[in-house]
């Protein structure tokens, strides 16, 4: 995702999450368009979501 040029550290941050969500439902569609078991999803996202480990485990995921 391109993004402008945070000025601080809290609007950086506010970016990665905003790029974070727009990935995480992207992967969601995708999942749910492949037809995997739902069961699987937690486990498809911490694996694809690999640079946002901070955020997934403020979602729980990890």
């Amino acid at each position: 995702m391109i993004y402008p040029m945070p000025r601080n550290s809290s609007e950086e941050k506010e970016l990665r999450r905003q790029a974070y969500e727009c990935e995480k439902k992207g992967l969601i569609i995708f999942h749910e368009q492949q037809g995997y078991d739902k069961s699987t999803l937690n486990i498809f996202l911490v694996n694809s979501l690999k640079g946002y480990e901070e955020f997934l485990k403020e979602d729980g995921l990890i």
